[in-house]
């Protein structure tokens, strides 16, 4: 398993090995121990191109994530499963908006986005209570096991 994570913003507060830990784990937990992932975490401006450019939509959103091609392989045979494209502004604002801390949000978010990069969706009632349902379970395990001032 494999994360790399990127950063253009100034000030996250939580380092990039910690994050990509995060997605390590979520990784191994859904059965893809040969993945690789990428996670972007990125400013309003970045993210509100990408929104336009690629959902069609104006304004910024939370989380994008763009599925690498099926059986795309990367050096050591790990299966790329793509991109994950995260804005920090939003996250604040949101964790703000919903009284929750910012790295509950963040972690929600990028679990989000591994999620959607293994295939799954909410477009449809049914598998949107099997996507959240699963997203929580998985927030849950990792901010109780998370060290908060890590």
């Amino acid at each position: 398993m494999s994360c790399i994570v990127f950063q253009t913003v100034k000030r996250v507060g939580i380092s990039k090995i910690v994050l990509s830990q995060l997605v390590d784990d979520i990784l191994k937990q859904t059965k893809q121990q040969h993945a690789e992932i990428s996670i972007h975490l990125i400013a309003d401006t970045y993210m509100k191109r990408l929104n336009k450019m690629y959902g069609g939509r104006h304004g910024t959103t939370d989380v994008l994530t763009f599925v690498a091609q099926e059986g795309f392989t990367i050096a050591n045979h790990f299966e790329d499963l793509g991109d994950i494209f995260v804005s920090i502004p939003q996250i604040r604002r949101q964790a703000k908006l919903f009284n929750l801390s910012f790295r509950e949000e963040l972690y929600r978010m990028i679990i989000h986005g591994v999620l959607h990069a293994e295939g799954y969706d909410h477009k449809k009632k049914q598998d949107a209570k099997i996507m959240f349902l699963l997203q929580e379970r998985l927030l849950k395990q990792h901010i109780m096991h998370s060290h908060p001032f890590v």
